[in-house]
């Protein structure tokens, strides 16, 4: 069985929770500031995420990364999958965005893809692949 590519990494997007077990890089102004990691269900429409300091040209401090202030100026910030490439469009911190525990609380952090069909778990099953 033969699959294009696109379908290929749909299918891994399924597989990852629309992105969310990959994790994302954090670009701030174009360069790569952090990585969020270990996706966790915070509220309805929200995820936290922990949030691991990335060396840079900006000289971003880790204590910047903590403060809520840093996160405030949305339009500075993209949202990268670190498996794909591809960014998540509609991505936003929370307005509160730190845990107590330092996570990141964001909200449109996954791809909007279409649902799998029947065929499209079939196809998955078949291939090995986790459940989707």
């Amino acid at each position: 069985m033969s699959l294009t590519e696109d379908y290929r990494k749909l299918l891994e997007i399924w597989r990852s929770n629309y992105g969310r077990e990959h994790g994302w890089y954090v670009e701030y102004d174009d360069v790569c500031v952090a990585k969020l990691v270990d996706c966790e269900f915070f509220e309805m429409f929200w995820d936290a995420y922990r949030v691991v300091p990335v060396t840079n040209a900006l000289r971003v401090e880790e204590a910047d990364l903590k403060a809520p202030e840093f996160w405030e100026e949305v339009d500075r910030f993209r949202y990268r999958n670190r498996f794909t490439g591809d960014v998540a469009e509609d991505a936003f911190a929370a307005a509160d965005p730190l845990t107590e525990t330092g996570q990141l609380v964001v909200r449109g952090l996954y791809f909007d893809v279409r649902s799998p069909n029947l065929i499209d778990r079939w196809i998955n099953w078949a291939l090995g692949g986790e459940k989707i």
